[in-house]
């Protein structure tokens, strides 16, 4: 339950970092990646670390500031094993986009 807590302290200094007035975010979106190195694909050795995740991400825009969290699932497991870890997964990322169309 203390990982909860720690996951909306999480996204309320996200959001409060991001200048935003209410939690309410401008974008919510479900999306599928990959993470892994580029290098493990350009060799010849074992190509199943990383890990496909299906996720849903709350983005904040001000300006030019971005701020987004995502809850995901590891479809796979992680480093294509399956009971070595849990398979939830949580990312946070704040940035400043440099340049704009």
């Amino acid at each position: 339950m203390s990982r909860l807590y720690m996951k909306a302290a999480a996204i309320g200094l996200v959001a409060a970092l991001a200048g935003c007035a209410t939690l309410e975010p401008d974008a919510v979106r479900l999306d599928a990646g990959h993470q892994s190195s580029i290098g493990q694909h350009l060799q010849s050795g074992p190509q199943d670390f990383g890990m496909n995740t299906v996720n849903v991400a709350a983005t904040w825009r001000r300006g030019r500031w971005v701020a987004e969290v995502s809850e995901g699932y590891a479809v796979q497991g992680i480093d294509a094993c399956v009971h070595c870890s849990s398979r939830d997964v949580f990312e946070a990322h704040v940035g400043y986009e440099l340049w704009q169309r």
